[in-house]
């Protein structure tokens, strides 16, 4: 569901402050927005998402860009020009509240479920952040090597793929799990993740004290299809 470039991707994370104007917010952002991101060098691709489905924290909206840059100072301080150049034409919406993103590179490679043969439909997305730095190498052995292959075995889920922030740009989000999925019954899935976790506490294969400090969990399926730079 998220591109799967080897490369970095930029995400960020928004809510509308006004949802009487809904409409509008996603106007802007479709016809204005994301086609200014498209013009600014190094943005290859961007694709929107909506949450279906909350689990931890509300934030509506998702946005994902392909890069072909590794300047993020660069990136960032074009980005800037760009809104400033949107407030000067009078097109800068003040509906836009992004609590946090920045640039995330793949963590480590991709894990399949290979009995699963359908294609995903949505993804869960978990942000969190190691709750201790001194023990980040015990956080991503456990993610790696009990956590993930755990998750991979609840019905629905496809592949998972981690993520490092390598940019942040607002807010704290350290790290980033996304699992495609082939279901559309949410609430039993988050059933089957509740156990799952319950399972792990009950092996004592869960961090203690907890490491993974989840501040974002949702589902996000696509909001439109891809948008590419112009040629």
């Amino acid at each position: 569901m998220l591109p799967r470039s080897p490369g970095p991707l930029m995400v960020y994370f928004a809510n509308c402050n006004d949802p009487t104007r809904e409409n509008e917010f996603n106007r802007w952002f479709d016809t204005v927005h994301i086609p200014d991101a498209l013009r600014t060098p190094g943005v290859v691709d961007g694709q929107r998402y909506t949450c279906v489905h909350v689990r931890l924290g509300k934030i509506q909206y998702m946005s994902a860009y392909t890069l072909d840059t590794s300047d993020f100072p660069k990136l960032t301080a074009d980005l800037a020009a760009m809104r400033q150049a949107e407030a000067a034409r009078g097109q800068w919406s003040n509906l836009i509240e992004v609590p946090f993103g920045g640039v995330f590179a793949p963590l480590g490679k991709r894990q399949e479920n290979t009995t699963a043969r359908r294609s995903p439909a949505a993804m869960l997305v978990v942000v969190s952040n190691c709750a201790d730095p001194a023990r980040e190498a015990e956080f991503h052995r456990w993610y790696d090597t009990v956590h993930l292959p755990h998750v991979l075995q609840v019905r629905g889920m496809l592949s998972a793929q981690r993520y490092k922030c390598v940019h942040q740009r607002f807010g704290q989000s350290g790290y980033m799990a996304v699992y495609d999925l082939a279901v559309d019954d949410f609430e039993r899935l988050d059933h089957d993740l509740h156990r799952l976790v319950e399972d792990e506490k009950a092996r004592g294969q869960r961090p203690v004290p907890e490491l993974n400090a989840v501040v974002l969990s949702g589902i996000y399926a696509p909001l439109g299809g891809t948008r590419r730079r112009p040629a």
